[in-house]
């Protein structure tokens, strides 16, 4: 499992990227994986979860441009300007049971105006399309920061609960079409709890490309 935890301003958006490191070492190979050292597995490991660290906090980063941009203001919380960004990724099919095995992310952090909390399946993660990284952490950022609920009647809306871009242009089309939605007062809130995606329950995976 990796954790790790950032925050941004809430108003005007300001992401702090403090303490944010990578220590990366460069050697000849001179065995497989299987034949490595234990260390050097650990090093690996170490690395690879640092490289998905940060292509979820830069997914992040870009997200918050797109509520600046959409002129969203966001909630302060206990007089504090800042939101607190904390993920994990760990199996979420071991953790939560065969239910959750194929969901991609869960937003925590729902309904609490300081954090930003994910939690992403690190069995799934690895095999997304950039793109679908994207995708589903604007998704599940919207799930959380703003307590809003899936679209189901518009596959151009970023939050449809199963529809997926194909490319980053048609990931900012859905991306301006929520926030035309948002802005006009059509979206749905849920107001408690966490948010789970309605599809697994029926234990499917929500991600499928739009036609």
């Amino acid at each position: 499992m990796n954790r790790i935890k950032t925050c941004f301003k809430s108003a005007p958006l300001l992401l702090f990227w403090s303490f944010i490191y990578i220590g990366t070492s460069t050697c000849q190979a001179q065995s497989t994986d299987d034949n490595a050292s234990p260390s050097s597995r650990n090093t690996k490991s170490e690395l690879e979860n640092s490289m998905r660290s940060l292509k979820v906090l830069a997914y992040i980063e870009l997200f918050t441009k797109e509520i600046s941009k959409h002129n969203i203001r966001l909630n302060k919380s206990g007089g504090n300007d800042y939101i607190t960004i904390e993920f994990i990724f760990s199996d979420l099919g071991v953790k939560y049971g065969d239910l959750f095995k194929n969901t991609i992310a869960i937003a925590l952090g729902s309904n609490i105006d300081s954090i930003v909390k994910l939690e992403i399946n690190e069995r799934l993660w690895d095999d997304l399309s950039d793109v679908d990284k994207a995708s589903t952490i604007f998704h599940e950022v919207c799930h959380d920061l703003l307590n809003v609920k899936h679209i189901h009647g518009d596959r151009l809306n970023l939050m449809h609960p199963s529809a997926q871009p194909r490319n980053m242009a048609e990931l900012q089309i859905m991306t301006d079409k929520f926030f035309r939605d948002y802005k006009l007062g059509r979206v749905k809130f849920f107001h408690e709890g966490f948010y789970v995606h309605d599809y697994t329950k029926t234990n499917q995976p929500f991600i499928t490309k739009l036609k």
